[in-house]
Protein backbone atom coordinates (compact mmCIF):
# COMPACT_ATOMS: atom_id res chain seq x y z
CA UNK A 1 0.00 0.00 0.00
CA UNK A 2 1.08 3.57 -0.85
CA UNK A 3 -0.51 6.71 0.64
CA UNK A 4 0.04 9.64 2.78
CA UNK A 5 -0.95 9.30 5.86
CA UNK A 6 -1.88 12.11 9.04
CA UNK A 7 -1.07 10.22 12.36
CA UNK A 8 -3.47 11.16 15.24
CA UNK A 9 -3.11 10.42 18.64
CA UNK A 10 -5.35 11.93 21.28
CA UNK A 11 -5.14 11.82 25.69
CA UNK A 12 -7.54 13.15 27.77
CA UNK A 13 -4.80 13.98 30.05
CA UNK A 14 -1.88 13.79 27.62
CA UNK A 15 -0.28 10.48 28.81
CA UNK A 16 0.61 7.91 26.22
CA UNK A 17 0.71 10.32 23.22
CA UNK A 18 3.93 9.00 22.49
CA UNK A 19 3.21 5.63 22.16
CA UNK A 20 0.52 6.46 20.39
CA UNK A 21 2.69 7.96 17.47
CA UNK A 22 5.16 5.13 17.91
CA UNK A 23 2.40 3.10 17.11
CA UNK A 24 1.02 4.62 14.30
CA UNK A 25 4.56 5.07 12.70
CA UNK A 26 5.49 1.62 13.04
CA UNK A 27 2.18 0.60 10.85
CA UNK A 28 2.89 3.38 8.36
CA UNK A 29 6.59 1.67 8.08
CA UNK A 30 5.18 -1.10 7.32
CA UNK A 31 2.65 -0.66 4.74
CA UNK A 32 4.70 1.91 2.94
CA UNK A 33 2.92 4.76 3.99
CA UNK A 34 4.54 8.23 4.35
CA UNK A 35 3.87 10.18 7.18
CA UNK A 36 3.00 13.90 6.30
CA UNK A 37 2.12 15.37 9.67
CA UNK A 38 1.09 14.37 13.38
CA UNK A 39 -1.50 15.62 15.52
CA UNK A 40 -1.45 15.69 19.20
CA UNK A 41 -4.49 16.49 20.74
CA UNK A 42 -5.02 16.63 24.71
CA UNK A 43 -8.59 16.72 25.66
CA UNK A 44 -11.97 15.17 25.23
CA UNK A 45 -14.60 16.52 23.07
CA UNK A 46 -12.91 17.90 20.74
CA UNK A 47 -11.04 14.95 18.97
CA UNK A 48 -13.72 14.58 16.35
CA UNK A 49 -14.07 18.33 15.54
CA UNK A 50 -10.03 18.84 15.01
CA UNK A 51 -10.16 15.07 12.75
CA UNK A 52 -13.62 16.75 10.63
CA UNK A 53 -11.51 19.99 10.20
CA UNK A 54 -7.67 18.56 8.97
CA UNK A 55 -10.69 16.98 6.16
CA UNK A 56 -12.33 19.99 5.45
CA UNK A 57 -10.10 21.74 3.83
CA UNK A 58 -7.53 20.75 1.46
CA UNK A 59 -5.65 17.69 2.78
CA UNK A 60 -2.24 16.36 1.81
CA UNK A 61 -3.13 13.19 3.46
CA UNK A 62 -4.97 10.28 2.02
CA UNK A 63 -4.68 7.95 4.80
CA UNK A 64 -5.67 8.66 8.64
CA UNK A 65 -3.99 6.77 11.03
CA UNK A 66 -4.70 6.23 15.05
CA UNK A 67 -3.99 3.55 17.57
CA UNK A 68 -7.68 2.61 18.13
CA UNK A 69 -10.86 3.90 17.43
CA UNK A 70 -11.34 5.29 20.30
CA UNK A 71 -8.72 7.59 19.69
CA UNK A 72 -10.90 9.34 16.83
CA UNK A 73 -14.53 9.10 19.57
CA UNK A 74 -15.47 6.93 21.57
CA UNK A 75 -19.47 8.37 20.66
CA UNK A 76 -20.30 5.52 17.74
CA UNK A 77 -22.43 8.16 16.09
CA UNK A 78 -19.68 10.89 15.97
CA UNK A 79 -17.05 8.23 15.03
CA UNK A 80 -19.60 7.08 12.00
CA UNK A 81 -20.05 10.64 10.82
CA UNK A 82 -16.12 11.19 10.58
CA UNK A 83 -15.97 7.72 8.86
CA UNK A 84 -18.43 9.06 6.27
CA UNK A 85 -17.10 12.06 5.78
CA UNK A 86 -13.52 10.94 5.40
CA UNK A 87 -14.84 8.23 2.85
CA UNK A 88 -16.48 10.97 0.84
CA UNK A 89 -12.95 12.73 0.32
CA UNK A 90 -11.32 9.52 -0.67
CA UNK A 91 -9.67 9.58 2.98
CA UNK A 92 -8.81 5.94 4.37
CA UNK A 93 -9.33 5.28 8.45
CA UNK A 94 -7.02 2.80 9.86
CA UNK A 95 -6.08 2.04 13.09
CA UNK A 96 -2.37 0.92 13.94
CA UNK A 97 -3.31 -2.73 13.88
CA UNK A 98 -4.42 -1.91 10.19
CA UNK A 99 -8.16 -2.54 10.51
CA UNK A 100 -9.69 -0.25 7.58
CA UNK A 101 -12.13 1.67 9.51
CA UNK A 102 -13.71 2.88 6.23
CA UNK A 103 -14.11 -0.36 4.99
CA UNK A 104 -17.51 -1.26 4.00
CA UNK A 105 -17.77 -4.03 6.66
CA UNK A 106 -16.62 -1.84 9.65
CA UNK A 107 -18.72 0.53 8.66
CA UNK A 108 -21.34 -1.82 8.54
CA UNK A 109 -20.15 -2.43 12.22
CA UNK A 110 -20.09 0.98 13.47
CA UNK A 111 -23.84 1.42 11.99
CA UNK A 112 -25.05 -1.50 13.79
CA UNK A 113 -23.10 -0.28 17.36
CA UNK A 114 -24.64 3.07 16.60
CA UNK A 115 -28.51 1.29 16.39
CA UNK A 116 -27.58 -0.69 19.43
CA UNK A 117 -26.74 2.25 21.39
CA UNK A 118 -30.01 4.29 20.68
CA UNK A 119 -31.60 0.85 21.48
CA UNK A 120 -30.57 0.94 24.39
CA UNK A 121 -30.37 4.46 25.40
CA UNK A 122 -34.08 4.50 24.39
CA UNK A 123 -34.61 1.45 26.79
CA UNK A 124 -33.07 3.31 29.63
CA UNK A 125 -35.46 6.15 28.95
CA UNK A 126 -38.51 4.04 28.79
CA UNK A 127 -37.23 2.81 32.48
CA UNK A 128 -36.52 5.80 34.19
CA UNK A 129 -40.02 7.00 32.72
CA UNK A 130 -42.33 3.78 34.54
CA UNK A 131 -40.33 4.08 37.44
CA UNK A 132 -41.10 8.24 37.92
CA UNK A 133 -44.50 7.55 37.28
CA UNK A 134 -44.73 4.65 39.29
CA UNK A 135 -43.31 6.91 42.09
CA UNK A 136 -45.95 9.60 41.57
CA UNK A 137 -49.25 7.09 41.81
CA UNK A 138 -50.56 6.57 44.93
CA UNK A 139 -50.66 3.50 45.89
Amino acid sequence: MEGKALLYARSVKGAGLDRQVAACRKWCEQNDVEVVRVRREVGTMTSLELALNELAGDVDFDILVAEEPSRYDRISTRLLSLLDQASERGVRVFTAEGTELTSPEERWKFRVLTEMDAYEKRIAEERAKRAAEEADSPE
